[in-house]
């Protein structure tokens, strides 16, 4: 019953946190098209940098919040072929080992960046930031299905 409870605290967390940047994109853009609408001249300075931030977290975060909720793609016709639930096992067990993949490989590319102090044009944000929710939100993913996997282990017939 303790791992209900993280689950629920950290998809709480995690959709607050996404919830906001949806937000933020949203009310941003609008802003960004009404001022433009009232005088050409008038702009939000580094939308375009605005939005690219929001989205990445919003993006990263939704994946980890899926996982956590265990709201993962079946196919009704392969589970009244497969009653005994080895294609659950398979399939969580991929997804491990795809999200660990993926989570070593980010490694060197956002290293890199942050060594050659890559920037943003519009505001001079650094793009290593960007590479911070990547890495949560891969950190997140792997957590979620390990324990996906354990509650699929659990259960197993």
């Amino acid at each position: 019953m303790q791992s209900a409870k993280v689950i629920k605290a950290t998809t709480g967390v995690i959709s607050v946190v996404a919830s906001a940047c949806l937000l933020f994109m949203m009310l941003i853009v609008v802003l960004d098209v009404v001022l433009r609408a009232i005088n050409p001249e008038w702009r939000i300075y580094g939308m375009l940098d605005y939005v690219e931030y929001s989205m990445d977290w919003l993006v990263f975060l939704a994946i980890p919040f899926s996982l956590f909720m265990g709201n993962l793609i079946c196919v009704d016709i392969m589970d009244t072929f497969d009653q005994r639930g080895w294609l659950k096992i398979f399939g969580a067990v991929i997804t491990l080992i795809v999200l660990v993949v993926v989570g070593t490989n980010i490694i060197n590319p956002a290293l890199e960046i942050l060594e050659w102090e890559e920037r943003t044009l519009d505001l001079g944000i650094l793009k290593f930031y960007y590479w911070i929710a990547i890495w949560v939100g891969i950190a997140l993913s792997i957590v979620a299905a390990l324990m996906q996997l354990i509650k699929i282990l659990g259960t197993h017939k």
